[in-house]
C-alpha cells in the first residue's frame, strides 16, 4: 500500500486517473464513499468525513482512492492511496503522474502556505519511492 499527496484537487484527479485507465485499456469499476480523518483547530481535533473516489481495477488487483482532507484552518491536501501488486500499481501511478498538467507532487507556493508548509513536506521522495 502506498499513500501519497497529490497537488490536484480530488475530481481533478479523478478525472485524469479516469482517462489514465482508459489509455492503458485497464478495465475498472468506479464507485464513490466517505472517508473519516482528523482535523485540528486550535489544537482541538474534529473528526470529518470526505468524498472518496474509489477504484477497483481488475488488472494487478488494484484498489485506488482519492479523497481531500482539510489538515488546518484552509486549505486541503488530495491523498491517492493504491493498494495491490507492485508492479501494474507503479506502471499505473507512472502514467497517472505523465498525464497531469505537471508533476503531481509539485505544489505551488500558494497551495503549500494554506495548507501548512509541512503537510506536504517530502511529496516528491514519496512518489519517487513509489514508482521506482
Amino acid at each position: 500500500m502506498v499513500k501519497l499527496p497529490v497537488c490536484f484537487e480530488p475530481r481533478s484527479a479523478a478525472t485524469a486517473l479516469r482517462a489514465t485507465l482508459e489509455r492503458l485499456g485497464w478495465e475498472y469499476t468506479r464507485s464513490d464513499d466517505t472517508r473519516a480523518f482528523t482535523q485540528v483547530a486550535f489544537v482541538i481535533p474534529f473528526q470529518r468525513a470526505a468524498h472518496l473516489f474509489r477504484y477497483e481495477i481488475p488488472h494487478g488487483d488494484l484498489l485506488l482512492e482519492l479523497w481531500a482532507e482539510t489538515p488546518g484552518s484552509s486549505g486541503s491536501v488530495t491523498w491517492l492511496e493504491a493498494r495491490g501488486d507492485a508492479k501494474p500499481r507503479r506502471e499505473l501511478l507512472a502514467a497517472f503522474a505523465e498525464g497531469l498538467p505537471r508533476r503531481p507532487w509539485e505544489f505551488t507556493l500558494g497551495q503549500r502556505l494554506r495548507v501548512g508548509l509541512l503537510s506536504v513536506r517530502g511529496a516528491r521522495r514519496k512518489w519517487e519511492k513509489a514508482l521506482q
